[in-house]
Order: structure tokens, then sequence, then C-alpha cells
């Protein structure tokens, strides 16, 4: 029954959260309104399988891209912005995660490399029950 609720939440409350979200679209920003989503994949993912988090991870993706960014109510993208998470740690620039290349400069190579250690630990986030640990120790 767990598992029902959650793949249910998965597909519904991202949705509904997205929709809720429209009315502020313009004053708010999509970095905020991505975090507000990643919250509610979270929030799924803590009651539900890998499986409920991975669904609720598209869903978020999914309702973003038609709800918050431009050109509104259509699946596409029309800007590279809307499409790069950028990482920070300890108040330092660590790279960032593109989720799909777009035209321009492709980022220097150190950028790249630190993008797939961030996906690595991201990964291997995911794949332990507990707390990451710095693999110095």
């Amino acid at each position: 029954m767990r598992d029902r609720l959650a793949l249910a939440a998965a597909l519904a409350g991202p949705f509904l959260v997205a929709l809720a979200l429209v009315p502020f679209r313009t004053d708010l920003s999509r970095t905020n309104a991505a975090l507000i989503l990643v919250v509610v994949v979270v929030a799924v993912a803590a009651i539900g399988s890998r499986a409920a988090g991975a669904l609720a991870a598209l869903s978020a993706a999914a309702w973003f891209d038609f709800f918050l960014t431009r050109p509104y109510e259509r699946f596409s993208i029309s800007g590279s912005d809307d499409i790069e998470l950028r990482a920070y740690g300890n108040g330092h620039y660590l790279g960032r995660f593109m989720l799909s290349p777009g035209p321009g400069a492709v980022p220097p190579l150190q950028a790249r490399l630190v993008a797939v250690a961030l996906a690595d630990r991201t990964g291997g986030a995911l794949d332990t029950v507990g707390p990451v640990r710095d693999g110095n120790g």
C-alpha cells in the first residue's frame, strides 16, 4: 500500500506543486521553483522506493518544463539557463550539471570533470542507505 501511495504521489505531487507555482512564475526565479520541486521529489523518495523517487524526478522535470519555463505550457526549453544546475560547496563554485547539450561554447575540460564527479557522488548517495561519506576517510 505504501509503494502505491508513493507512486501516486510521484505522479501527482510534482504536477500539483508546479501548477500551484504558475501564478508566481514571473516573480519566482527558476532556481527557486526547481528547488521547491526538489523538495517534493525528496519527500516522495523518503516515503517510497527508488522507483517512486525516480518517477517523481521525471514528473518534476516534465512539469517544470511545461509550467515554469518559456515558452509556457509547451514541452520545450528555449534557453540554456533552464537546463543548467550549478553546484556550490563551502562558498566555492564546484561545477554544473547540464541536462542536454546546447549551442555555444563547450565548457572547459575541468568543468566537465567536476560535473562527472558530482554526478558520480549523486549516484553514490542514491545507492547508499546511510549518510554519504567523503572518500578521504
